[in-house]
Protein backbone atom coordinates (compact mmCIF):
# COMPACT_ATOMS: atom_id res chain seq x y z
CA UNK A 1 0.00 0.00 0.00
CA UNK A 2 0.81 3.37 -1.02
CA UNK A 3 2.12 5.94 2.18
CA UNK A 4 1.55 9.45 2.04
CA UNK A 5 5.00 9.82 1.32
CA UNK A 6 6.38 8.42 -2.12
CA UNK A 7 7.01 4.98 -0.19
CA UNK A 8 4.68 1.84 0.43
CA UNK A 9 4.40 -0.31 3.73
CA UNK A 10 3.43 -3.94 3.88
CA UNK A 11 1.86 -5.35 7.38
CA UNK A 12 2.29 -8.78 8.27
CA UNK A 13 4.40 -11.04 11.02
CA UNK A 14 4.37 -14.33 10.76
CA UNK A 15 6.41 -17.29 12.14
CA UNK A 16 7.37 -20.95 12.49
CA UNK A 17 7.33 -23.37 15.22
CA UNK A 18 8.83 -23.09 17.63
CA UNK A 19 6.06 -20.56 18.46
CA UNK A 20 7.89 -17.08 19.80
CA UNK A 21 6.26 -15.28 22.73
CA UNK A 22 3.70 -13.62 20.37
CA UNK A 23 2.44 -16.75 18.83
CA UNK A 24 1.95 -18.31 15.65
CA UNK A 25 0.84 -14.49 13.39
CA UNK A 26 1.34 -11.21 14.86
CA UNK A 27 0.98 -7.70 12.42
CA UNK A 28 4.44 -5.43 12.10
CA UNK A 29 5.03 -3.31 9.41
CA UNK A 30 8.12 -3.24 7.00
CA UNK A 31 8.27 0.23 5.40
CA UNK A 32 9.96 0.10 0.96
CA UNK A 33 11.76 2.37 -1.13
CA UNK A 34 8.99 3.39 -3.31
CA UNK A 35 12.39 3.42 -6.64
CA UNK A 36 13.78 -0.06 -5.43
CA UNK A 37 11.27 -2.25 -3.66
CA UNK A 38 13.92 -4.40 -2.39
CA UNK A 39 15.35 -1.57 -0.16
CA UNK A 40 13.78 -1.88 3.15
CA UNK A 41 13.54 1.80 4.72
CA UNK A 42 12.23 0.70 7.95
CA UNK A 43 10.87 -1.89 9.85
CA UNK A 44 9.57 -3.16 13.19
CA UNK A 45 11.79 -5.13 15.41
CA UNK A 46 8.69 -6.17 17.72
CA UNK A 47 5.04 -7.12 16.00
CA UNK A 48 2.75 -4.21 16.53
CA UNK A 49 -0.37 -6.31 17.61
CA UNK A 50 -0.23 -9.90 18.97
CA UNK A 51 -1.93 -12.41 20.66
CA UNK A 52 -2.69 -11.20 24.42
CA UNK A 53 -6.73 -10.73 24.80
CA UNK A 54 -8.81 -14.05 26.14
CA UNK A 55 -10.28 -14.67 22.78
CA UNK A 56 -6.84 -14.68 20.66
CA UNK A 57 -5.17 -16.90 23.53
CA UNK A 58 -7.82 -19.49 23.64
CA UNK A 59 -9.95 -19.74 20.24
CA UNK A 60 -9.79 -22.61 17.86
CA UNK A 61 -6.20 -21.99 16.80
CA UNK A 62 -4.66 -20.73 20.29
CA UNK A 63 -2.33 -17.59 20.50
CA UNK A 64 -2.64 -16.32 17.09
CA UNK A 65 -4.18 -12.91 15.39
CA UNK A 66 -4.04 -13.36 12.15
CA UNK A 67 -4.33 -10.19 9.54
CA UNK A 68 -7.35 -10.76 7.02
CA UNK A 69 -8.01 -7.28 5.50
CA UNK A 70 -6.18 -3.76 5.34
CA UNK A 71 -8.14 -0.89 4.58
CA UNK A 72 -6.62 2.28 4.29
CA UNK A 73 -8.25 5.38 5.69
CA UNK A 74 -6.13 8.00 5.15
CA UNK A 75 -2.71 10.06 6.23
CA UNK A 76 -1.24 6.66 6.50
CA UNK A 77 -4.01 5.52 9.08
CA UNK A 78 -5.15 1.91 8.39
CA UNK A 79 -7.93 0.11 9.65
CA UNK A 80 -7.12 -3.47 10.21
CA UNK A 81 -9.14 -6.55 10.14
CA UNK A 82 -8.20 -9.59 11.96
CA UNK A 83 -9.07 -13.16 13.03
CA UNK A 84 -8.48 -13.83 17.20
CA UNK A 85 -7.48 -17.04 17.83
CA UNK A 86 -9.82 -18.34 14.50
CA UNK A 87 -12.93 -17.60 16.74
CA UNK A 88 -13.97 -13.92 16.58
CA UNK A 89 -13.29 -11.04 13.92
CA UNK A 90 -11.44 -8.14 15.31
CA UNK A 91 -10.54 -4.46 13.80
CA UNK A 92 -8.23 -1.98 15.24
CA UNK A 93 -6.80 1.15 13.70
CA UNK A 94 -2.98 1.69 12.86
CA UNK A 95 -1.10 5.11 12.10
CA UNK A 96 2.53 4.87 10.34
CA UNK A 97 4.24 7.37 10.96
CA UNK A 98 7.82 8.02 9.38
CA UNK A 99 10.23 10.73 10.49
Amino acid sequence: MRLASPHFTSLRFASAQPFPYYGRCALGYVILDQNNITNVLARSEEPLVYAELPWELNGTTPVVVYTDGIRPIGNDEFIIYSGGGDTVIEGFSIKVNID
